[in-house]
């Protein structure tokens, strides 16, 4: 692959692995890592992207092939991680409005509890923007599929963010 295009497709595509990449790893030192991962997936395995049918999915499939590898090399570590986080201190960190941090949690917490296919499925389409169709090719799934677990995803959340509202 030619550095020419290989530097297109970081300027066009990258923000938007990095952010599935942030679904698998909480740290953005292993976020850059997981991105280097993909670029050296990328610039080994293809010869160009011009072929590709639609691009995006593509190389967000590619993308979330890399995070699923390095989310099953990395579990242990990553759940010493959440345990040392929740035992942190909390009288040292800044104020920040309480209603806001009661929504963040809420809603961490609801997304916390959906299945990872409908979670993955509910953030590629609401915080990415992708179509059903682009999410099916990421997740190698059909369209149909992927509409259905967002819809449920969304019925799921709605059931346990309903009290916030009321």
């Amino acid at each position: 692959m030619q550095r020419e295009e290989l530097e297109r497709i970081y300027d066009e595509h990258a923000s938007c692995a990095a952010a599935l990449f942030r679904r698998f790893a909480s740290c953005e030192s292993d976020v850059r890592d997981l991105l280097q991962d993909w670029l050296v997936k990328i610039a080994k395995g293809v010869d160009s992207v011009a072929a590709i049918e639609n691009e995006r999915a593509y190389l967000l499939r590619i993308a979330y092939r890399v995070g699923v590898d390095w989310s099953r090399r990395n579990g242990a570590r990553q759940r010493q991680r959440d345990r040392i986080a929740e035992e942190m201190p909390r009288e040292f960190l800044p104020q920040i409005d309480p209603d806001r941090e009661m929504m963040r949690n809420s809603l961490e917490k609801s997304l916390a509890t959906l299945p990872n296919e409908q979670r993955l499925v509910v953030q590629l389409k609401l915080w990415d923007s992708l179509t059903f169709n682009e999410i099916g090719e990421v997740l190698d799934i059909s369209s149909n599929t992927a509409s259905s677990r967002y819809r449920y995803g969304l019925s799921k959340l709605q059931e346990t963010l309903q009290p916030l509202y009321n």
